[in-house]
């Protein structure tokens, strides 16, 4: 039997329908397959900018923030926040000895000068500038030095 050209333009018209269906079906298909990735992507990305933003605020306190926003997040902590809580505890440490070393005396006045200059110390770079003063004369003040 032939096929007329009536019926043979039908059928190239219902496969080119076919095709551009499929076409049209695999594109949502990898649509829908990549939302997943970009959301997990876009997630992180908002989360790292939370994190920085966090490290910026702990650095201004306690380190420095001469790092640039991109900078991998351990060498952050471990070249821009690490060596200056190292330092802020020790000189933490030896205020806390020092206030130790005087309350287990009986008399405050026994504090040599060695240790008043320590505890000076150890307090200037806790409490840098006037509020390291002020809390330096108070606490010699209700000492007695």
């Amino acid at each position: 039997m032939a096929v007329s050209k009536h019926e043979e333009i039908d059928e190239r018209s219902y496969e080119l329908g076919q095709r551009s269906v499929a076409r049209t079906m695999i594109r949502e298909a990898v649509m829908v397959m990549d939302e997943g990735p970009t959301r997990t992507r876009m997630a992180l990305i908002k989360q790292r900018s939370e994190a920085v933003d966090t490290l910026r605020r702990i650095c201004a306190r306690f380190g420095d923030n001469d790092w640039p926003s991109g900078l991998n997040m351990v060498d952050i902590m471990e070249k821009h926040l690490e060596p200056h809580l190292e330092e802020f505890f020790d000189n933490l440490d030896k205020a806390r000895e020092a206030l130790i070393r005087c309350q287990n005396s009986k008399d405050s006045t026994h504090w040599s000068t060695d240790e008043c200059e320590r505890f000076n110390e150890a307090i200037a770079a806790l409490f840098p500038g006037e509020e390291g003063d002020a809390l330096y004369r108070a606490t010699c003040k209700r000492l007695g030095l």
